[in-house]
């Protein structure tokens, strides 16, 4: 009986999804499958239903993401893209010092403890700096909302933002060109996903994103001849991710967590606005557009900025990257950053919990 009710709360949510995705892409709006289905699932969830999804869903979507954003890295655009790479770390390495200051003053402002306000301000996965905050102590049931809620901000406002200004791009790098393979484009997916256990098993974060990624990526450089992935198959990514998002935000934990919503809100605004400022300063050393450098260097998901951006015709592979050097610099750099801030007394004591 209670695995039945679990089926059948999937469905409804998933059932929810789809509703908010068609009335989305009826309206055409932008990235209609994924944030139809977020903006239906979290209302829902929100008036009190009870939403679920199960815990591959967004993993499942990642690795789809993953394989189609990286066909974008063919030899001419990693050509392009290795000049900027000093630029990419230097831009990834202030984002994240910038939202370290952040953290400090939400601390100061809300009363929070210093451990779960760093780990909630850095620009991270959910996953990711949940569990550094609960290796240190923090709140996870914070850190996660607060992740969560800035990806959304992120897809909810600068999609529709550089849409109805009239500024999508017209993508001069396009992804590799070959015919759907539908065998081959389910080997890509196998492949991805065995990547990604193995990326799993060394803790790396965006283990889903990365391995579909790897995938594309070899297949775009080295021009294998295995298959495109058709628009529908993308779709199905964004609903995939747009689901699962929207179904973290409940009335239960919004009511719980109501105090800090706004400082979370305001703390992303700030970040938003920090690295739109560095990319209006990028677009004087780089020929990207700053409609590409502003997704580049948001503070949101890769797999979510990377599908906007193909949704868009923005630079797709200029934000992966950026996204990417910046989840390498958060993997090597946030703990050492977080013990050195109580080192010198930014933040409390540390409380290690696990090895």
């Amino acid at each position: 009986m209670i695995s039945w009710g679990r089926h059948g709360r999937t469905a409804a949510t998933f059932g929810t999804g789809i509703v908010g995705g068609l009335i989305f892409h009826v309206l055409q709006l932008p990235l209609a499958w994924m944030l139809g289905p977020l903006v239906s699932v979290a209302a829902a969830g929100l008036l009190g239903m009870r939403t679920s999804v199960p815990k591959p869903s967004r993993q499942y979507g990642q690795a789809i993401a993953g394989v189609a954003v990286g066909l974008y890295f063919t030899p001419g655009l990693v050509a392009e893209l290795l000049p900027n790479l000093p630029a990419i770390a230097l831009v990834s390495l202030l984002s994240i010092l910038f939202s370290g200051v952040v953290s400090w003053a939400i601390a100061r402002l809300t009363g929070i403890d210093g451990t779960t306000s760093f780990f909630a301000s850095l620009p991270g996965g959910v996953a990711e700096m949940s569990v550094l905050a609960e290796r240190y102590g923090g709140d996870t049931a914070i850190v996660a909302l607060t992740q969560s809620l800035r990806i959304v901000i992120v897809v909810l406002s600068i999609p529709p933002l550089v849409f109805y200004l009239g500024r999508p791009g017209t993508l001069d790098w396009v992804a590799a060109s070959m015919p759907l393979n539908i065998p081959a484009m389910i080997a890509m997916f196998a492949v991805a996903a065995f990547l990604a256990w193995l990326l799993g098993l060394r803790r790396i974060p965006n283990n889903w994103l990365l391995g579909g990624i790897l995938v594309g990526a070899c297949t775009a450089y080295f021009r294998l001849p295995l298959s495109s992935i058709p628009t529908p198959v993308s779709d199905l990514s964004q609903l995939l991710i747009g689901t699962a998002l929207g179904a973290r935000f409940t009335a239960e934990t919004v009511h719980k967590l109501r105090r800090f919503i706004p400082a979370s809100i305001a703390s992303t605004v700030v970040i938003l606005l920090f690295n739109a400022l560095l990319s209006l300063i990028l677009t004087v050393f780089m020929s990207d557009s700053l409609e590409t450098l502003v997704l580049a260097n948001a503070p949101g998901g890769v797999a979510e900025t990377s599908l906007t951006a193909k949704a868009l015709h923005l630079g797709v592979a200029t934000v992966t990257s950026f996204h990417l050097v910046r989840i390498l610099f958060i993997v090597l750099l946030s703990a050492p950053l977080y013990e050195t801030a109580v080192r010198i007394g930014l933040l409390g004591r540390v409380r290690q919990v696990d090895a």
